[in-house]
């Protein structure tokens, strides 16, 4: 229950536009792309996505979760893949339980 709640509040990796206003005017980047829905600078490097469900864009986008509501990201895979793998062994136990 703890990987569930922890994958479901955390920040999944949206960046924070104040930080990226400063990268591109401190240090230009050549690797930088726009994102016309989000209206962000968007660097290559970190594997920023666009969320269609969730109409932002995420660091290290891996997917948009329907049993969380929320998409998973660099900063909450961690916790997405602890809580897939405690299911998996609670159904498993469970499973075994009733089989015996």
């Amino acid at each position: 229950m703890y990987a569930f709640t922890m994958t479901a509040i955390i920040n999944p990796g949206i960046p924070n536009r104040n930080l990226l206003a400063y990268i591109t005017k401190e240090e230009p980047h050549l690797n930088l792309f726009y994102c016309s829905k989000c209206k962000l600078l968007k660097d290559s490097a970190l594997n920023v996505k666009h969320c269609e469900n969730c109409d932002v864009c995420v660091e290290g986008f891996d997917h948009h979760c329907p049993w969380t509501g929320k998409c998973i990201g660099r900063k909450n895979i961690k916790y997405f893949n602890a809580f897939l793998i405690s299911t998996f062994v609670l159904t498993f136990y469970v499973s075994f339980a009733v089989w015996i």
